[in-house]
């Protein structure tokens, strides 16, 4: 059944069809056992307590040594920056370094030097999102020109990932009644609980006017779904 694109599996299982049914010899009893299984889905937002980017220096020249200087400084003035702005250097983390030479491309057979091209990039977690923006601002004007994708998270998921299940499992027990009162039964305490897992994502929000440059701060959401299964009584 898919009502508002959620799945509802109901099953419900007869492992005897009649009460004191015979097998074998032993004549042994076995009483009918109905259950109902279904599936909850819970759902915790929080707002982000920290962002992820990537800055970098790019510099290119004819020389490799004066591609390398030019980028060693330019790395330099990025990372004063950074401390300056109040980023502890366990926040900052190479990421990447490297060094290309990079043919110039020309009339075929012509004497054309290619240039060196050097780059290096920093991941820095900012711990103060709403220093985000102004953060950027002081990397660029000390003179980073590379700058990868802001990935937004939280420090510590743990309790997010709780609210989630407790909501998924209670979501689940109140299905659960529901059918048990539309088919005039009972409901025993659940036998089997299944983690179907945890989709973490960020809806945006943008930030508030005044940022420089603008960042979406977002909001974290968690989604958990818990296959319960209840007897029948």
């Amino acid at each position: 059944m898919l009502i508002k694109a959620r799945r509802l599996v109901v099953t419900i299982a007869l492992l005897s069809a009649v009460a004191g049914f015979s097998f074998g010899q032993g004549n042994s009893e076995k009483a009918s056992r109905r259950a109902i299984e279904v599936t909850g889905i819970g759902i915790a937002h929080a707002a982000p307590t920290l962002a992820r980017v990537q800055l970098g220096v790019q510099s290119r020249s004819p020389d490799v040594k004066t591609a390398l200087a030019h980028n060693a400084a330019g790395m330099q003035a990025l990372l004063a920056a950074l401390k300056a702005a109040g980023v502890s250097g366990r926040d900052i983390a190479t990421s990447e370094y490297q060094v290309l030479y990079v043919p110039e491309e020309g009339t075929p057979g012509a004497s054309r030097p290619g240039y060196y091209e050097v780059t290096t990039s920093v991941t820095v977690t900012v711990r103060e999102i709403e220093r985000l923006g102004s953060i950027l601002d002081d990397s660029f004007a000390a003179g980073a020109n590379l700058s990868g994708g802001i990935a937004f998270g939280i420090s510590d998921s743990a309790a997010l990932e709780a609210e989630a299940r407790a909501k998924a499992f209670a979501d689940a027990k109140g299905r659960a009644e529901e059918l048990a009162r539309l088919a005039g039964v009972g409901l025993g305490r659940a036998e089997r609980i299944t983690e179907l897992g945890g989709l973490p994502s960020v809806r945006p929000v943008f930030a508030a006017a005044g940022m420089a440059p603008p960042v979406s701060a977002g909001e974290l959401t968690v989604q958990i779904s818990l296959q319960v299964l209840f007897p029948i009584e």
